[in-house]
């Protein structure tokens, strides 16, 4: 869980209020000077006053090989759409468009291998991470 590993290396985690159904009037906190911004599985557009409040703006990490799948439910669109591969990218937060940042890195980490069960003529979904 990315809340656990953050709290143990002692990193400050801000929730989303509950009640918030975006984040245009949520600003970040002033107490101290934060460097960069990092959002994980975050289903909110971070507006452009939040990325310019930390000094070198925001990263995202995505679970898919952007550009593919941008957006929600990217592992579950590469099972659908029958996938070989899939993977996770960081990536700066654009200030406009969900997942349309500048690509910093990407790593190939899922291989996805689709069966059939021909008996019960289901698909059978296989996944095997490395």
């Amino acid at each position: 869980d990315t809340k656990i590993i953050a709290e143990s290396n002692r990193l400050e985690i801000f929730c989303t209020p509950p009640s918030a159904k975006d984040l245009s009037n949520w600003k970040v906190p002033t107490d101290k000077q934060y460097d960069l911004g990092v959002v994980v599985s975050f289903g909110y557009f971070i507006p452009p006053h939040i990325i310019s409040a930390f000094k070198y703006g925001a990263v995202n990490v995505h679970p898919s090989l952007l550009p593919k799948y941008r957006g929600a439910a990217p592992i579950q669109h590469a099972i659908m759409y029958g996938d070989s591969e899939t993977g996770v990218s960081v990536q700066e937060l654009d200030d406009k468009e969900f997942d349309a940042g500048r690509i910093l890195t990407q790593e190939k980490v899922v291989t996805i291998i689709l069966t059939y069960d021909l008996c019960k003529k289901k698909k059978k979904t296989n996944i095997f991470f490395f």
